[in-house]
């Protein structure tokens, strides 16, 4: 199932990098503040989703990057390359 937590940067970064040795990837978000705001009631709206109706993950149509891109998708106005 997909699971989505809202957590502290540094407490991700840091478990996933010194305790489980796994390799981290950061996606800057240069964004005006209500950009930023709409970004991630974005993914709190997506969250409440799953709450309700969970979902499988799938590697190919559905994964970290590409849920990120969508969220991206939901709040520009403009398209997103991929």
């Amino acid at each position: 199932q997909t699971c989505a937590l809202p957590i502290y940067e540094r407490d991700l970064i840091g478990l996933r990098t010194h305790v489980y040795q796994d390799d981290v990837l950061l996606y800057p978000l240069r964004a005006s503040r209500e950009g930023r705001r709409a970004f991630l009631l974005d993914m709190l709206r997506r969250m409440n989703e799953l709450a309700t109706a969970p979902s499988f993950y799938n590697t190919l149509m559905d994964t970290c990057a590409t849920g990120l891109h969508e969220h991206l998708k939901n709040v520009r106005e403009e398209p997103t390359p991929m």
